[in-house]
């Protein structure tokens, strides 16, 4: 019997569903992992690591990690019937977070007819779920801006938590990066939409729970969604397409990273541009900048110039 050979593309790496993922590790729950969940979860935390800052990174993580969002998900279930609000949210994060403070604390009527909302939240939860409360020695006020401060954070945390559970934010991000009849600038006019935090009563005039400022401030200000783009989105994004083998996708993540612009300056780009660049690069695009952030954190501060390709090529004669 002749064998016939076919000649055709190679079959994708995995399944095109979500909920076929490879196991790193066979002790993993195999049921858990495939899950879509686990993109979910994994979205979580790298958004709550974004909205940590340089700061507060650890804290907030670890806060996604305590509240996770098969807890959240089981607990909303026994919502009869009623979807949990981004004030239940936000109650249960500053719950775990440690930095919800009693009404006796601050003398700002605003602040304490919030922290009554949120304790009243709380206790009128259908199900009260495990706390491992982060101690809030842990978390950084100072130095810090203010638009930076955790309590602000974790609010903002609040309102994507409520998107990834209600609004099927994973799903959204993937349609959007993956769209093939819109430009890269179309799909970052949709990406920062998404992550626009809205209006807040209370927190578009409060950083922390203490006196109101003189004007009206965003909850995440554009700069800050521009980060978590390039830090979170376009990483989290990439990945999916790897674990899949969806090169269209990794394209059009490329195609979207070039298009973004510059981030805000910070002390490791400056001096990045002092030191490495000095001149001799011309960087123009965001996606740049964090290479020279990762080059500084794994070359520039553990001292290893030897080992870095860009270092040996800037500073050749």
């Amino acid at each position: 019997m002749t064998q016939v050979r076919i000649i055709g593309e190679p079959r994708p790496p995995y399944n095109e569903i979500v909920d076929d993922i490879p196991l790193p590790d066979a002790n993993i729950d195999k049921l858990l992992f495939k899950q879509k969940i686990a993109w979910e979860q994994l979205l979580y935390e790298e958004v709550m690591d974004g909205l940590g800052y340089s700061n507060n990174r650890e804290p907030m993580k670890k806060l996604a990690q305590n509240i996770s969002l098969i807890s959240l998900i089981a607990l909303n279930e026994n919502a009869d019937g009623t979807d949990l609000s981004s004030l239940q949210l936000e109650s249960i994060l500053f719950m775990a977070s440690g930095l919800l403070p009693s009404l006796n604390e601050t003398n700002d009527q605003d602040s304490k007819v919030h922290i009554h909302s949120l304790h009243s939240a709380w206790s009128e939860l259908p199900k009260k779920i495990p706390l491992s409360q982060i101690d809030h020695i842990d978390w950084i006020f100072s130095p810090t801006r203010p638009s930076n401060f955790p309590t602000i954070r974790i609010a903002t945390a609040s309102v994507f938590l409520q998107k990834i559970i209600h609004q099927s934010l994973f799903k959204s991000i993937i349609t959007i990066v993956s769209g093939k009849y819109s430009s890269p600038e179309s799909k970052i006019d949709q990406l920062v939409r998404v992550f626009d935090a809205g209006d807040h009563p209370f927190w578009n005039y409060h950083y922390s729970f203490t006196e109101a400022t003189h004007k009206k401030h965003s909850i995440l200000g554009e700069s800050r969604m521009f980060d978590i783009i390039v830090n979170t989105i376009i990483p989290f994004v990439c990945l999916y397409a790897n674990v899949f083998g969806k090169e269209d996708i990794f394209e059009h993540c490329l195609n979207i990273a070039v298009e973004l612009p510059l981030l805000e300056d910070n002390a490791i780009l400056r001096t990045m541009n002092k030191q490495l660049v000095n001149n001799k690069l011309k960087i123009e695009f965001a996606y740049q900048q964090q290479g020279l952030i990762q080059l500084h954190k794994r070359y520039c501060v553990v001292e290893r110039c030897g080992e870095c390709e860009i270092g040996k090529v800037v500073f050749t004669p």
